[in-house]
């Protein structure tokens, strides 16, 4: 919205995957607690009026079960902040986005990269087309914009793979 005053915030960084792709040269993923978290949060609506956080992680969805428990830590703590992050559509599932929801999540953007089973397993992606098509569908249920990331010219791809994930997006 127009009104809204937003600020970046890193709940963790690293990602627990290698895509082969990945500018990330360091391994492994190093996250905030909740409490953290929210007392950041407390602190930038109480001194500047934030009322909309942007996730500025490489990835916020790293597991479900974290993606949960900040989530359930930010509903308890009442933040009533809306937000958006970066997520896996492997772990887009009903029951994750629909506490996301609660908490707040309004967007998330997801890299997807690919519509083709073999260049993603070539990325080394750990995702699958129908996986993709799942959590789209769970996120768009949910009530939650997604948002889509693809890359093209990955190893294997041709004109066809290339057409297939011009069709995707459009569709």
């Amino acid at each position: 919205r127009n009104n809204e005053r937003c600020f970046p915030v890193i709940s963790g960084r690293g990602c627990p995957f290698k895509c082969n792709f990945c500018y990330r040269m360091d391994q492994g993923i190093r996250i905030r607690s909740p409490q953290s978290v929210i007392e950041e949060i407390k602190k930038l609506k109480k001194d500047y009026q934030i009322s909309y956080i942007t996730f500025t992680d490489e990835l916020l969805m790293s597991s479900p079960k974290r993606t949960v428990e900040l989530c359930e830590a930010f509903i308890k703590a009442q933040l009533n902040i809306r937000w958006n992050c970066n997520g896996r559509l492997n772990y887009a599932a009903p029951e994750v986005l629909k506490v996301m929801k609660e908490a707040g999540c309004v967007y998330i953007g997801y890299g997807f990269e690919c519509v083709n089973d073999q260049v993603l397993k070539n990325m080394n992606k750990h995702l699958t087309v129908d996986q993709i098509v799942k959590g789209i569908e769970a996120t768009l249920s949910s009530g939650i914009s997604p948002g889509f990331n693809i890359i093209f010219g990955n190893i294997g791809e041709n004109a066809e793979t290339l057409q297939a994930g011009v069709d995707f997006l459009l569709k």
